[in-house]
């Protein structure tokens, strides 16, 4: 096991339900996560924003989860490679490299349940990189979601910290392509786009291929490059897009925020999302919409 590289978290998503091992969908059917990406809290790697006692920063980092008795996961990214306690996060298969691989599943009213599928693209001591065995455990874990619903697909959601490489075909290539985009309707596009594409390495078959093909995600969220917030639906009909960048440790002085997330229980596919900024205002709202290729 590689030593603890520090509070740099890529993401930790707060599930905004009270604090559980279960997961389900609220009474009126709704579900709400906010991501926060690359904290960069306490960086024992890069030195940002480091004081002797890491631990420190943790419990300072997640005090408003213990305040309000919220449920939290967290995905590590390239400043991160030892799990922490106290949270819904999970230690990955040992035939999968790197340590946060793991579903959460949100269970719905009949038994059904949404995943959320948790992905370690390596970084810091670890290579950035998704293997072959990142997309057969994927698959797997898509094909045991898939029995437990009654061999049918209900797509949830994809987290991951370093971009797919094949969010490049997608990004924007200027502020006006991305406002002429939103209103499309064969290749929709909302958010902020300030920033780059820095991509993991793929050294498998594809992972976003098999998404495509399982059935079982409607969006692959990101973060990693800190000026992007974008969400852009992809050839295939899933969303590929980032979190809102949280932090004030790494590159880059954009307003701070944190994506939100909306899912709806029997609305497979359609969830609302909007970036809710530091000051409190809304900013890069819109509804990752379903289509035919995703609601199989």
């Amino acid at each position: 096991m590689a030593v603890n590289r520090g509070l740099g978290l890529c993401v930790i998503l707060a599930l905004v339900l009270p604090c559980t091992t279960a997961l389900k969908f609220r009474p009126n059917g709704s579900f709400r996560i906010v991501q926060f990406t690359d904290l960069h809290y306490g960086d024992q790697i890069t030195g940002n924003n480091v004081v002797n006692n890491a631990t420190a920063y943790w419990d300072e980092l997640l005090q408003p989860t213990y305040l309000r008795n919220l449920s939290f996961a967290t995905l590590f990214g390239n400043h991160d490679d030892n799990p922490f306690e106290s949270s819904l996060s999970q230690h990955g298969p040992a035939n999968v490299p790197g340590v946060s691989n793991y579903v959460l599943e949100i269970e719905g009213s009949h038994g059904t349940v949404t995943p959320l599928f948790m992905f370690d693209t390596g970084g810091g001591t670890l290579p950035e990189v998704i293997t072959q065995a990142h997309v057969d455990w994927f698959r797997n874990e898509s094909a045991r979601v898939a029995a437990r619903n009654g061999n049918k697909t209900l797509p949830g959601m994809a987290f991951l910290h370093i971009p797919m490489p094949e969010f490049a075909s997608v990004q924007p290539s200027s502020a006006a392509a991305l406002r002429a985009r939103r209103g499309s309707a064969t290749a929709p596009c909302f958010g902020m786009a300030q920033d780059g594409i820095s991509p993991y390495t793929d050294n498998s078959t594809g992972l976003l291929d098999a998404m495509a093909s399982a059935g079982s995600v409607h969006a692959a969220i990101t973060g990693h490059n800190h000026g992007n917030d974008w969400l852009c639906r992809h050839s295939n009909g899933m969303w590929l897009g980032f979190g809102r960048h949280s932090g004030y440790g790494g590159y880059g002085t954009w307003a701070r925020g944190a994506r939100v997330y909306e899912l709806q229980a029997g609305k497979p596919g359609a969830t609302y999302t909007y970036v809710r900024m530091e000051d409190g205002s809304i900013e890069d709202a819109g509804v990752l919409e379903p289509t035919a290729s995703v609601l199989q």
